[in-house]
């Protein structure tokens, strides 16, 4: 009657070997992978990604102004959350440029809505206000200054959302904006071009 006690124990032994081996098999990083929206897997925005994403927003908020004739305090954000909703969904938050961690939906907004006036200023700067504009150009020119405090790469012209910090239309400046860069909602007031 040993073979029994023997064969419990062994069984007994080998459960937490059973149990254990299926999360030894899962690679670590898929463990820690960011979720989309519904549940899947998602990998972190690249660069090409970003890139590509403001230039969609650029161009949606281009033709909102020109063929839609639309506010420019209304054509920043429809154009802006476009790309934080693929974000969101396809990338779950996490931009590589940035880091490894989710973004919060404000940091998304804010990087998207620079991206949309930085991309607005290459593509279809007419369709912007003047005021903003210029405070666009200055944003970026006092960012590409070697030895500014906003220099090249540097942590103050980059908001967690990956683009360079210009006005939001949220009503306040993002942290480590220039403070001469204000709302583009106040743009709305600004006859069109």
């Amino acid at each position: 009657m040993r073979c029994p006690t023997r064969l419990i124990r062994l069984i007994v032994g080998l459960i937490p070997c059973v149990v254990l081996l299926p999360l030894l098999l899962v690679p670590a990083p898929a463990l820690a992978a960011p979720k989309s929206g519904d549940g899947r897997t998602t990998t972190p925005a690249t660069p090409a990604n970003m890139d590509l994403y403001m230039r969609m927003s650029a161009i949606n908020f281009c033709l909102a102004r020109s063929i839609g004739s639309l506010e420019f305090s209304k054509a920043v954000p429809i154009a802006g959350e476009t790309v934080v909703v693929i974000l969101q969904n396809e990338h779950g938050s996490v931009i590589q440029q940035v880091g490894d961690k989710p973004l919060a939906l404000e940091e998304l907004r804010r990087g998207a809505y620079d991206s949309v006036l930085i991309g607005a200023l290459t593509f279809c700067p007419k369709e912007m206000p003047d005021d903003i504009r210029k405070k666009v150009e200055a944003t970026i020119k006092n960012a590409q200054t070697p030895g500014s405090p906003a220099g090249p790469g540097a942590a103050s012209t980059q908001g967690r959302g990956g683009a360079a910090t210009t006005p939001t239309p949220a009503g306040t400046a993002p942290a480590g904006a220039s403070p001469a860069v204000a709302n583009p909602a106040q743009g709305a007031a600004t006859p069109r071009r």
